[in-house]
């Protein structure tokens, strides 16, 4: 179901209103300054500097009146969009995400921050809900006066070189962001390359910080795996104000302030996020009504979602554009490499740091397109621009610290996985997965997976393991200021649909492990409710480590061995061969492959007990305490490949090795 065009209009109208009132604000502080300047200096027309403030004032009153009827009337559209139409009854939460199936895109989920208290008397539980630093949007895209002089002034700065291209100047760069910062000093520059520049603005901040969210939030509340309590809020002003407006003389008007406690009180644009009752009007709060062992049982898990079907895809795609873009030039925006720790610990401190870099290297991130070098690798920018659905080349993420260094971490996993896959997965199947009389030669026998490079299934298993079986993630790691983000792609599998080179077989058989999964996540470090020794169970879920530092074996005979065993100390030894060849048959029987049972990993007998190699799993670099993969490239070989691949590619050819030396 399409957006309603009259939505679509309502948020333009409001975007027009809004820079009416900048401009308005903006004469209103000349007309201000003015007349403060003429009773500075006695001038003789003092009436009508007085006459002209009024009209300035007028003027703003009006376009703010505007302003706020265009609100009106885009908040009363996406309720209208919400409702059962001919009726003022909201729609039930699915239909939310009916809209959002038909429409055929992914979903960006941000987090948010709950808070929760159960009303015994009233038998509620109170959600209130906040959002998260990465959807507040405290970007001034309005330019002061002297940012409007200063950036026309670097451009107009520019020095040809010898062919009569204009460079941009260093030193001009230098004092912009010795005057600005950074990431102001970047905005100046891009608002100023070419006209129409923004709107001006008179004040410094000259607006509150604020958030686009979803239409309304949803709260579910889970006991023992199953769903007890669903309730939706109601919908959320857009866009919803998170701070007092700097620019506004009226929001201290004492009759529209909002009391919280002891005669403090707020301007009623952020009463929300003091009072429950205000919060709740405004969707940022749900009250989950709770009816028989609610309140002595309580619940598992609480999940607070929600959606913004009354954008569409494309739109929505570009104001989380901009989202990124206004973190970019105001908090700061930046990757996160690979292993960076939170924070400092004895003996090695966090790599992660604030400070901006000197004006020179600055310029170079900001001003230089990071494939000006031509890499022979795929940074990390790219991977997280295109899981957010940017198209290649310029994103949000080009013009950033790691990316001007070409942080590859995703490209060295890549590199990785094409050594692994000869021992992990690609032995797995070619060793694990035919039967024995197949792999020892026997005439005649038939292979389940023929490791040849004719085989199709092999191939799309390989490249579907380099390309994304990845512990770190399909994308880096990003940060807003200082709160680091993750990034992690999800899909129902019953929406997943086979794509060029890959199986759909294999989509039917990870649907019938989903048991399987749910019973192994069963095992996963808790807190549980009414753990007997609830410090110790904390203690386990975070002693927990980000990342694997070492392997177990699990030892297993085969049936040979098996046989010769049962021969000493049974009887029966072939009804007990048979009852065991019997094991793997229900499960292989419910992924609908019960052609697998002759596999070799089916004849195993695995032990109880498992071992921790003691041996390293990677060599460590020589002077370096970091995986060699960390250090990829410059080493290539002779044929500008870079080694590991090189090394992936051509495990059964021990001549190319050679090359490795050199």
């Amino acid at each position: 179901m399409s957006v309603p065009q009259t939505l679509k209009d309502a948020r333009t109208t409001l975007v027009s209103k809004r820079a009416d009132t900048s401009n308005a604000l903006f004469d209103r502080e000349l007309a201000r300054q003015a007349l403060d300047e003429g009773k500075r200096t006695n001038a003789p027309d003092i009436a009508q500097l007085e006459s002209d403030l009024t009209d300035a004032q007028t003027a703003l009153d009006t376009a703010r009146t505007n302003e706020a009827a265009a609100r009106t009337a885009l908040n009363g559209a996406i309720r209208d969009w919400l409702t059962i139409p001919d009726t003022t009854t909201l729609m039930e939460a699915d239909a939310d995400y009916a809209r959002m199936g038909n429409l055929s895109a992914p979903v960006t989920m941000f987090p948010v921050r709950l808070e929760t208290r159960f009303d015994i008397p009233n038998a509620v539980l109170h959600v209130r809900i906040y959002p998260d630093e990465i959807l507040s949007d405290i970007h001034e895209r309005e330019l002061t006066v002297q940012e409007q002089t200063r950036g026309r002034a670097y451009w107009d700065g520019r020095i040809p070189d010898q062919f009569g291209d204009l460079l941009e100047s260093v030193p001009l760069w230098t004092q912009l962001v010795k005057d600005f910062g950074q990431p102001r000093a970047a905005y100046i520059v891009r608002a100023t390359e070419t006209a129409p520049f923004p709107p001006p603005r008179a004040t410094v901040p000259s607006r509150a910080a604020e958030a686009v969210l979803p239409d309304r939030f949803v709260a579910v509340a889970f006991r023992g795996g199953a769903q007890i309590k669903m309730a939706k809020g109601l919908p959320i002003p857009e866009p919803l104000t998170l701070t007092p407006d700097p620019s506004d003389d009226t929001q201290m008007d004492p009759t529209t302030l909002v009391d919280v406690a002891d005669s403090f009180q707020v301007p009623a644009s952020v009463g929300w996020t003091v009072n429950y009752t205000e919060a709740l009007n405004k969707g940022m709060a749900i009250d989950i009504p709770l009816t028989g062992d609610d309140l002595t049982l309580g619940f598992d898990r609480l999940v607070v979602f929600g959606v913004k079907t009354s954008m569409e895809p494309e739109d929505a795609t570009d104001f989380i554009a901009q989202m990124f873009d206004g973190h970019h030039y105001s908090r700061g925006l930046d990757l996160v490499p690979q292993g960076t720790p939170t924070n400092n610990v004895p003996g090695r401190t966090t790599p992660f740091t604030m400070e901006e870099p000197t004006g020179e290297v600055s310029f170079a991130i900001e001003r230089t397109d990071p494939f000006s070098t031509e890499p022979t690798f795929t940074p990390d920018f790219f991977y997280l621009g295109k899981i957010f659905g940017f198209h290649n080349g310029t994103t949000p993420f080009t013009f950033l610290r790691e990316s001007y260094n070409l942080r590859h971490d995703i490209w060295d996993g890549i590199q990785m996985r094409r050594v692994l896959w000869y021992s992990t997965l690609g032995y797995f199947m070619s060793q694990m997965m035919n039967p024995e009389p197949f792999l020892y030669g026997t005439s005649g026998a038939t292979a389940i997976f023929p490791d040849t490079p004719q085989n199709p299934l092999i191939t799309k298993a390989k490249n579907f393991f380099y390309d994304n079986v990845s512990a770190q993630g399909p994308a880096p790691a990003f940060r807003v200021g200082a709160v680091p983000y993750g990034v992690l792609p999800a899909i129902a599998l019953s929406r997943m649909v086979a794509q060029v080179n890959e199986n759909n077989d294999a989509i039917k058989v990870m649907s019938k492990l989903v048991p399987y999964w749910k019973n192994a996540a069963a095992q996963v470090p808790t807190v549980p409710r009414g753990s007997a020794n609830p410090g110790v169970a904390l203690m386990n879920v975070i002693s927990q480590k980000p990342g694997s530092d070492g392997a177990y074996i699990r030892n297993s005979i085969g049936p040979q061995t098996t046989l010769n065993l049962l021969q000493i100390i049974l009887q029966d030894w072939g009804a007990m061969l048979s009852a065991m060849a019997q094991l793997p048959g229900g499960t292989l029987a419910n992924l609908g492959h019960s052609d697998w049972a002759p596999a070799r990993i089916f004849g195993l007998t695995f032990m109880n007990a498992v071992t921790r190699h003691a041996g390293p799993i990677v060599t460590g670099h020589a002077d370096k305490d970091q995986l060699v993969s960390a250090f990829l490239p410059p080493r290539t070989t002779k044929q500008g490949r870079n080694y590991l691949s090189l090394l992936g590619d051509n495990q059964s050819d021990t001549s190319q090795m050679l090359l490795l030396s050199d």
